[in-house]
């Protein structure tokens, strides 16, 4: 299935769709769904964690910050 002549993502997504579609895998329907998938900019579980790892200390360090001044 991956064996096409495309150069670019948006064309591979589009062949992929349109084969899924041929060989009723998907309804039409699904179509604009699985392109919006496919052309998406993921972000990985890594980078996930480490944001939230960021946001969890920096609202720790303010905690400690503010818990020293009322001492």
């Amino acid at each position: 299935m991956l064996d096409i002549e495309e150069k670019d993502m948006p064309g591979v997504a589009y062949r992929i769709v349109e084969e899924l579609s041929a060989k009723a895998l998907i309804k039409q329907e699904e179509s604009p769904l699985l392109m919006r998938a496919l052309l998406l900019k993921h972000r990985h579980v890594q980078e996930q964690e480490a944001s939230w790892f960021k946001l969890r200390r920096s609202n720790t360090s303010s905690a400690s910050a503010l818990n020293v001044g009322q001492l």
